[in-house]
């Protein structure tokens, strides 16, 4: 869980990170306790094209971003809607919840299940 002011050098070295490692088909970004004022819309737009550029290592996989504050809420929206401009080319399914219990329900769900994946994997990573 987030918990204190995020740069976006904070968020973009935390993807970066996620994504070097073996990242999970589905994740879970805990921003309940973030402050994301520092984050421009510009940002935002720069943090979406740096997922189009990872994406084929999640495809069919989902994420999930929780936040139940209205300032992060509204830019975790404004990404997910940058993201849904280019979905034909950014084949992970995103959405944000004020609701943690809601968020893995939606994880948990199988209708984007991928088949190409021998296995489910499923995975919780805060961003820190």
């Amino acid at each position: 869980m987030v918990t204190r002011e995020l740069s976006f050098e904070d968020v973009s070295n935390t993807i970066r990170s996620f994504y070097e490692g073996m990242p999970t088909l589905h994740v879970l970004w805990d921003l309940s306790s973030a402050n994301t004022d520092a984050l421009s819309s510009e940002q935002v737009k720069q943090i979406a094209t740096l997922l189009q550029k990872l994406r084929r290592e999640r495809e069919g996989g989902k994420t999930a971003l929780v936040s139940p504050g209205n300032s992060t809420f509204g830019l975790a929206r404004m990404l997910v809607m940058l993201l849904d401009v280019i979905e034909e080319t950014y084949p992970v399914k995103m959405k944000v919840f004020r609701e943690i219990e809601k968020a893995i329900q939606w994880l948990s769900e199988e209708e984007y299940f991928n088949p190409h994946f021998s296995s489910f994997r499923y995975n919780y990573n805060i961003l820190v």
